[in-house]
C-alpha cells in the first residue's frame, strides 16, 4: 500500500477506460500491469483535477477526483494498461482551465510516481515521471531515500538528513547535492532523479540492533555547499524497508519538505 505522509488527500485513483485494478503491492508482480501514483506539488495553491486520454479520474464509484496543493493520491498504486497515455492537469469540470498536457509511456511491472510542479506564471505547470523501485520493501533494515527540488525561484540546495538518537545527532548523509529548482532545468533527466540513496533507517530501542535508543531524522535545506539552513523539519521516523521521495515545496523563501512514502 502506498503511504504518503504529511499529506492530505484521501482516496484511490482509478484510470478509467485504460486502467487495471489496483493491487495492493510490496512490489508489481503483473507484466501485464504497470502502477502510476500521481503528487500535486504545483506553488500556485491550486487543486486539480486529472484527466487521462480524455478521461476524468475519479474516486470509487463516480467522485471526481480532486488533489489538493501538496497533496498525492493516497491508498494503492493505480493499476495502468502498459503504453503511452495523455495525461491532463485541469482546474475543474466546471472551469476547464488546463494546467498541464503531455504523454507518459508506462511498461509493466514498473512503477512510477508523477510530479505537477511549478506555478502558473506562463500559465502552464510543469510536470515529471520518475520510476519507482519498490522492492527493498519490506525486508531491508535500511530504507531509500530521494530529493526534488520543487520550490520556485530557490537557489541550488543540499538536502541533509540528520539522525538522532534519543534526541542527539548521531551522524548525518547528505542525500542531494546542489539540487537546482527543477523548473529551471530545460531537460530534467527523469533517471537520474528516480535514482535513490540507501540509509539507516529509525531504530526503536529493543528493536533491531539491541540496546540503540529510539533514533529519528530531522531534514534540512541548506543554501549549496554552505552552513546556512533554510528549512528544518520536526523528528521524522524513517521505516525500513521503505521508499521515500522528498521535495522541496512553496515558492521560496516560503520552502518546506513534504514527504511520499512510496510502498
Amino acid at each position: 500500500m502506498t503511504k504518503h505522509i504529511f499529506l492530505y488527500a484521501t482516496g484511490v485513483l482509478f484510470l478509467a477506460a485504460s486502467c487495471k485494478k489496483a493491487e495492493n503491492l510490496s512490489g508489481p508482480a503483473d507484466t501485464s500491469t504497470a502502477y502510476v501514483s500521481i503528487t500535486n506539488a504545483n506553488a500556485s495553491g491550486k487543486t486539480v483535477n486529472v484527466f487521462a486520454d480524455n478521461a476524468q479520474l475519479t474516486l470509487p464509484v463516480t467522485t471526481p477526483l480532486a488533489i489538493a496543493p501538496n497533496a498525492t493520491v493516497l491508498g494503492q498504486y493505480t493499476g495502468v494498461t502498459p503504453g503511452t497515455h495523455l495525461l491532463e492537469i485541469r482546474e475543474n469540470t466546471t472551469v476547464p482551465n488546463t494546467f498541464y498536457t503531455g504523454n507518459i509511456t508506462v511498461t509493466g511491472k514498473q512503477a512510477y510516481s508523477f510530479y505537477i510542479f511549478d506555478t502558473l506564471k506562463t500559465g502552464r505547470f510543469k510536470g515529471i515521471l520518475l520510476t519507482t523501485d519498490r522492492k527493498i520493501y519490506p525486508t531491508s533494515l535500511n530504507a531509500n531515500v530521494r530529493f526534488l527540488n520543487l520550490s520556485p525561484k530557490s537557489p541550488a540546495l543540499d538536502f541533509w538528513m540528520i539522525r538522532r538518537e534519543a534526541g542527539t545527532a548521531k551522524d548525518s548523509v547528505k542525500v542531494a547535492a546542489i539540487a537546482p529548482y527543477l523548473g529551471n532545468v530545460a531537460t530534467p533527466d527523469p533517471a537520474v532523479l528516480s535514482v535513490t540513496t540507501s540509509i539507516v533507517a529509525s531504530r526503536n530501542a529493543g528493536a533491531a540492533g539491541a540496546g540503540t535508543p529510539s533514533s529519528d531524522y530531522l531534514l534540512k535545506l541548506k543554501l549549496t555547499n554552505t552552513s546556512t539552513t533554510v528549512f528544518t523539519s520536526t523528528a521524522a521516523t524513517i521505516i525500513p524497508g521503505r521508499n521515500y521521495t522528498f521535495f522541496a515545496r512553496g515558492v521560496y523563501p516560503g520552502i518546506g519538505i513534504s514527504t511520499v512514502l512510496d510502498n
